[in-house]
């Protein structure tokens, strides 16, 4: 006996749970979709931005004197355009260009700011007036000047150096009213701004001017600071902090969410067990 097919009938459960699962895959799987294709897809990913290289850092410069020899204080004297005076002295213009005279008595040692290739330039032609001086290829075309010691302690030969190393005594000798140290940089032998020149005070890393309150070296009226170094051995200033990334709540739940292939599978899985 054959029996007529009847259609199964849906309850109202069944065919409201079926409408809502077509729903949600006709609103998600486009756009999970298009996300899978575009995480898979390396020509549809934006470029990435160009990060420059971080900037060099510069060689720390050490302020080439510790102490004065006598007791006495070591003062800033003339720099690039000083204005004005204290104690009686007036640099007058003296320094049309950059360099920085270090106030202190004879005798007072002379350090190098940095390593390099120290030489005798005493006589050189066109420094008749520096007196005593030592010169310091630090390479790149860069170089530092020491004028007006009284003594010179490098060997005629030249030698390397750094920042330990004694390479003179204060003087008054050349174009000098007073003992000082005249201090240049040099780059392609132009003189430039020396910018900072690091100390050591109470085991920590400092710079001047800075330290005494002034952003620059231009300007500075004659004996503005008095300056000194417990030498090289102490800490540098900490590094700033590194940014730490912030992950957005959104990232894990786009990462967790099902591409639109696999909202279809399972829309297919519900139907078929409604039917």
């Amino acid at each position: 006996m054959l029996r007529r097919h009847r259609p199964r009938r849906w309850d109202a459960t069944q065919r409201s749970s079926s409408l809502l699962v077509v729903a949600l895959v006709a609103a998600v799987a486009p756009a999970a979709t298009a996300v899978a294709r575009d995480a898979v897809t390396p020509a549809s990913a934006p470029p990435a931005a160009a990060v420059a290289p971080p900037a060099p850092v510069p060689p720390v410069r050490w302020f080439p004197i510790r102490r004065d020899v006598g007791g006495g204080e070591v003062k800033i004297g003339c720099t690039h355009a000083s204005h004005g005076s204290q104690f009686g002295f007036d640099c007058g213009g003296h320094h049309s260009r950059w360099a920085l005279d270090v106030v202190a008595g004879t005798g007072t040692p002379v350090h190098a700011v940095r390593g390099g290739f120290a030489t005798d330039g005493t006589g050189r032609g066109g420094g008749s007036g520096y007196g005593n001086v030592v010169r310091i290829d630090h390479g790149d075309g860069v170089e530092t000047l020491y004028a007006h010691l009284s003594e010179v302690l490098v060997p005629a030969e030249g030698t390397w150096v750094d920042e330990t190393t004694v390479i003179g005594l204060v003087g008054s000798t050349g174009s000098s009213s007073t003992p000082h140290l005249h201090y240049e940089e040099r780059v392609a032998d132009e003189a430039v701004d020396p910018g900072p020149l690091a100390a050591c005070h109470l085991g920590f890393q400092v710079a001047y001017p800075q330290v005494a309150g002034h952003d620059t070296w231009q300007g500075l009226p004659w004996g503005a600071f008095a300056m000194s170094s417990e030498g090289t051995a102490c800490a540098a200033p900490p590094a700033p902090a590194a940014a730490t990334p912030v992950r957005r709540i959104a990232d894990g739940l786009e990462a967790s969410l099902p591409t639109g292939d696999l909202l279809l599978a399972i829309a297919s899985v519900h139907i078929a067990a409604l039917g």
